[in-house]
């Protein structure tokens, strides 16, 4: 997402996020009520602990032994999604803070890992992207992280957002990937951008990419075993002055698989 219809490579004539986002979110999958009344505590390799108890299917308490955006506790709205069974995926922002966290809850391992997304200041008057991952253990010390992984390398899938949106990723290296719009106000519209992926199962991944046209993350899970995606887009606005986020999911086809000599 991002260039001008036409261009490829970084341009100052950027498409306002908000016409990007439009209709990106068709195919989102419905949201699930598979962590209301749960509680989980989270421990973190640095030795904070964080508590969510997950109120009813669409808010969430939580406090925590540090300062987390200035806070120790608070109430957050939130969307689930189940990707399997017993992995959930969750997402939490307060764009007046122009912060959003995607996790990925895997009950079954008792672990977790967030995807956590800041628009900063870039110290010339505009905003940079900052995203971290975070990994924590439920009700006990992490033991099995998420490992980062090469096994999208070379693959080259279709992703169908909506009626009116398409793209096509080609997973290049482990930190590089190109895209291409096919369909909608990006058609015609391609670059590289640097990644992280995340693997959480079989054939289950957390992809998370760093647009260098503007401050924006995209985060999916991406199942190529059903054939689907989802997770959320968050990204600075310059026209509005606001940060935005849209809720997405599409249609993951695998087109073909390339094999890198030595890889």
């Amino acid at each position: 997402m991002a260039l001008n219809v036409g261009r490829v490579g970084p341009a100052t004539d950027l498409i306002p996020l908000s016409e990007q986002m439009a209709n990106h979110d068709e195919y989102q999958p419905d949201i699930t009520d598979r962590l209301a009344g749960h509680t989980l505590n989270l421990r973190f390799a640095d030795g904070t602990a964080l508590t969510a108890t997950f109120e009813s299917a669409q808010r969430l308490t939580w406090s925590t032994s540090t300062d987390l955006e200035g806070r120790r506790e608070g109430t957050e709205a939130y969307e689930a999604v189940a990707l399997r069974r017993g992995i959930v995926l969750v997402v939490v922002a307060r764009l007046e803070l122009r912060v959003s966290a995607l996790a990925i809850v895997d009950l079954d391992h008792d672990r977790v890992v967030i995807n956590l997304t800041r628009l900063v200041d870039n110290g010339t008057g505009g905003m940079k992207e900052d995203t971290r991952f975070l990994q924590a253990g439920i009700n006990q010390k992490l033991t099995v992280p998420f490992p980062q992984t090469t096994e999208l390398v070379g693959k080259r899938v279709h992703h169908r957002y909506s009626s009116t949106h398409a793209f096509e990723h080609i997973y290049l290296n482990e930190k590089t990937y190109a895209y291409q719009g096919l369909e909608g106000p990006e058609a015609g519209v391609a670059d590289v951008d640097l990644t992280d992926t995340l693997k959480i199962a079989d054939e289950l991944y957390l992809f998370s990419w760093h647009e260098r046209a503007q401050p924006f993350n995209g985060a999916i899970a991406l199942d190529l075993a059903k054939g689907r995606a989802c997770g959320r887009l968050f990204g600075w606005d310059k026209h509005a002055g606001a940060a935005r986020q849209i809720r997405t999911g599409s249609i993951a086809t695998l087109l073909n698989v390339t094999s890198y000599e030595g890889l």
